[in-house]
């Protein structure tokens, strides 16, 4: 009998470790159908995905983003054998090189925040944005990062070098980052945010678009973002939370996005604490303010009684549970998974596609209203779960995210044009250009540098030497017979590039 009983009892916990090791797996593989079922045949992804009926929303400029992670971590996975090509695909489109599909940008470089899924115009009256380009652009980036392929590397350096990341913000000494810009390229005055958000992202990006240390890029992240400390918080039932108005506090997913696309975020040790803090913070909620369980918290955006919302502490009116919110938090609080587990043996707040009732989602639901169900899901919302259950060690670990949103690393991004100078001492005085490329060199008196035209192929198309007369000298190149395009004009000495300017022939 005791036999018998111990027998019992190994078969009862291996059928729960297995149930358990099922559930997370299964709702891992499920969350990726989400951008599967969002892309369309040129690479583009949907804002949302209905549950029910024919899909109507237009392509989210940050979605784009979000689905070339969502390729790198199948690709990792071997769930999609041709993430590759699809990623490339969405690039070409994204960069305007499908024929038919043209993404409207405004003069800096930034896109729309939705756009039609097939020719790439402007959709629902959407704005210029400042951070759906960005959140475009790392996607791109840590793809570039990921894939390690010469074609892809080549859109997303063009991609990147498109955009005038720099424009994105308003005014460095007061921390005002523009939320949306105008068709002429400048930010629109009326349209600001404060730190701390997720324009972490447009700063980050900005920061390290220059490498000119007075640059207002550069004086707003020294100034805001270089130190936590240094940002406004709220206090939650003694967590700390970064939050960009003292006594307000902000959807969990801005931390969140913070963590996963920005290196800065993700491997300082400050930051992480407050993210902890930020995790507590939205579970005390709950668990003091509702009458959840344990397993039920997280305030997230998406889909609501109300319409759309982006749920806070203190201000989730339905008490609408974020699944995703919970997976987001893995790296900092492993017990998530256990909690995962636990919402999906309870049945609450499950959600599958028609013809995939075999792939089911974790997503929201109402504490109050118990009727109520999503009928939609929103990918740049839900991105978190799939991007927190990637982080877990049976799966890519959280290593997956640090290594592949290190952008800015000599190790990680090399561009086409070499070394990223010290010294700003090339500069373009016609950009862009029609027939002749003016520009001048400052500094290296004496000195015999060779200047070169290069191509986004990296092909030399002009070489030429020039003797540095005076520390300031202005030179002027024909270029009539390039054909319209995006080329680099570089600068060495000696076999070293000084400096690589970015200029577009008309």
């Amino acid at each position: 009998m005791r036999k018998f009983f111990i027998f019992f009892l190994v078969f009862i916990f291996s059928f729960y470790s297995n149930a358990q090791e099922t559930a997370i797996d299964k709702l891992f593989r499920s969350s990726y159908r989400v951008w599967e079922l969002q892309r369309n045949d040129i690479g583009m992804y949907r804002d949302s995905k209905l549950f029910n009926g024919a899909d109507y929303h237009p392509c989210s400029v940050a979605n784009v983003g979000i689905g070339l992670i969502s390729l790198c971590i199948a690709d990792s996975m071997k769930w999609d054998e041709s993430a590759l090509g699809k990623a490339l695909l969405t690039l070409k489109s994204i960069t305007g090189h499908t024929a038919g599909f043209n993404p409207d940008r405004n003069a800096s470089g930034f896109f729309r925040h939705f756009i039609n899924m097939k020719t790439g115009l402007r959709e629902w009256n959407s704005e210029y944005s400042t951070i759906d380009t960005e959140i475009l652009v790392s996607g791109a980036l840590f793809a570039k990062n990921y894939f390690q392929n010469d074609s892809i590397s080549k859109y997303v350096m063009e991609l990147w070098d498109s955009v005038e990341h720099e424009k994105a913000i308003a005014d460095a000494d007061n921390g005002k980052i523009f939320l949306t810009m105008e068709s002429n390229g400048q930010g629109t005055s009326t349209k600001l945010t404060s730190v701390y958000n997720e324009y972490m992202i447009v700063a980050w990006m900005a920061k390290n678009a220059t490498i000119d240390i007075n640059s207002p890029a550069h004086i707003l992240w020294n100034k805001y973002y270089s130190d936590p400390d240094d940002l406004p918080t709220t206090e939650f039932y003694g967590s700390r939370v970064l939050t960009d108005r003292a006594g307000y506090f902000l959807s969990s997913f801005t931390h969140q996005f913070n963590y996963y696309l920005c290196h800065y975020f993700t491997t300082s040790e400050k930051y992480l604490n407050y993210f902890e803090q930020s995790r507590k913070a939205d579970s005390d909620w709950w668990k003091y303010r509702t009458t959840s369980q344990d397993w039920e918290w997280g305030c997230g955006a998406g889909t609501d009684p109300t319409g759309y919302s982006a749920n806070k502490i203190n201000d989730n009116l339905n008490q609408v549970i974020s699944p995703q919110i919970i997976a987001g938090y893995l790296p900092v609080f492993p017990e998530s998974e256990n909690q995962l587990r636990d919402m999906w043996l309870s049945q609450k707040g499950r959600y599958v596609f028609p013809n995939y009732p075999s792939d089911v989602l974790l997503w929201r639901y109402s504490l109050t209203n118990s009727q109520w169900q999503a009928t939609e899901i929103q990918g740049i919302d839900y991105s978190t779960m799939l991007f927190g259950l990637a982080t877990l060690p049976q799966f890519l670990g959280k290593s997956f995210f640090a290594q592949n949103n290190d952008f800015f690393s000599d190790q990680v991004t090399k561009t086409y044009m070499l070394n990223i100078p010290k010294k700003d001492i090339l500069r373009l005085l016609s950009n862009p250009v029609n027939d002749i490329l003016k520009f001048e060199v400052n500094d290296y008196e004496g000195e015999v540098l060779y200047v070169e035209i290069i191509n986004i192929q990296q092909q030399i198309l002009f070489s030429n030497k020039i003797k540095i007369q005076s520390d300031l000298l202005k030179e002027k190149i024909q270029v009539a017979d390039l054909v319209t395009g995006v080329y680099f004009l570089s600068l060495s000495l000696n076999g070293k590039v000084l400096a690589t300017k970015k200029f577009i022939k008309k």
